[in-house]
């Protein structure tokens, strides 16, 4: 999904959490930024938040097994 569908997404309603699960590198931590400074619908109420670091660097989230992910959403810190 790129930027204007999501923002499509959003727009449409329904959605009460949002969760970046972006690599930690230098481009998933740019991403992540330019993501939570992007303007939330009025009248939204949106919980932002990200991954812990649980998930190994490259491994991605498709390749997670179970335990791993739910400490990774476990320790998700948020932006909101």
């Amino acid at each position: 999904m790129n930027l204007a569908g999501l923002k499509a997404h959003i727009e449409a309603g329904g959605v009460r959490e949002f969760i970046l699960a972006l690599s930690n590198d230098v481009e998933g931590e740019a991403t992540c930024h330019y993501l939570t400074d992007e303007p939330i619908p009025e009248g939204s109420e949106i919980s932002i938040s990200r991954i812990g670091f649980g998930l190994p660097s490259g491994g991605g989230v498709l390749y997670a097994d179970l335990v791993t992910l739910k400490s990774a959403l476990e320790s998700r810190r948020s932006y909101s």
